[in-house]
């Protein structure tokens, strides 16, 4: 997964990022996907 940045110039901490996908069943029931987690780079 990829998350544009755009290049500003400041150093930043280190920040973490979590992406959760969800669908319904076809009883509107909550159907619990894949999940995505990473770490934001600055912008090179």
């Amino acid at each position: 997964m990829s998350v544009p940045t755009v290049r500003d110039g400041v150093a930043e901490p280190t920040e973490s990022l979590r992406a959760a996908l969800f669908a319904y069943d076809e009883s509107w029931e909550r159907v619990p996907g894949p999940e995505f987690t990473g770490r934001v780079r600055d912008a090179a």
